[in-house]
């Protein structure tokens, strides 16, 4: 079983940032060089950190939308993961639950989860990382987590 600290260890931020860069839309009032700066900053810590324990078994899956042209959408059986009209969606499964967000979950936590297998065939590790990288930063890139690792929001 992958993790994520794996497939970051293994694989160069800046491929990683093609994908952020290709899908995500740089925000107006922040440089594209900044905003680089600040993923690159945090891959590289992310390299450092210690993954916690995975003791819920906890997968990480990412679905992949496309919208049919009258605002609809749906999962497509086959796509070009470059493909700049694609929409993607990350989330998690354990063995309790299945498709839930895993936002507000510590970085630490996110080190610690396994890639799921269907995400792993369907989509390269960069493209991975990305979606990933993207889903953790919703609230920002600095955290301050609770006792048990996830994120308390201000």
């Amino acid at each position: 079983m992958v993790t994520l600290k794996q497939l970051i260890m293994d694989t160069d931020f800046n491929q990683v940032w093609e994908c952020i860069a290709r899908h995500y839309e740089i925000r107006a009032e922040v440089t594209i060089d900044n905003y680089k700066d600040k993923y690159k900053d945090l891959y590289e810590k992310l390299a450092t950190l210690k993954p916690t324990d995975n003791s819920k078994n906890m997968y990480i899956y990412i679905n992949v939308f496309k919208d049919d042209g009258n605002d609809d959408y749906y999962c497509p059986d086959s796509f070009d993961e470059n493909d700049e009209e694609l929409y993607f969606d990350v989330s998690g499964k354990d063995d309790e639950w299945c498709g839930y967000s895993i936002v507000n979950c510590g970085f630490e936590k996110w080190l610690g989860f396994y890639i799921d297998e269907d995400t792993l065939a369907k989509l390269s590790p960069p493209n991975i990382i990305a979606h990933c990288l993207v889903e953790m930063t919703f609230f920002g890139f600095e955290q301050k987590l609770d006792e048990e690792g996830y994120l308390i929001i201000d």
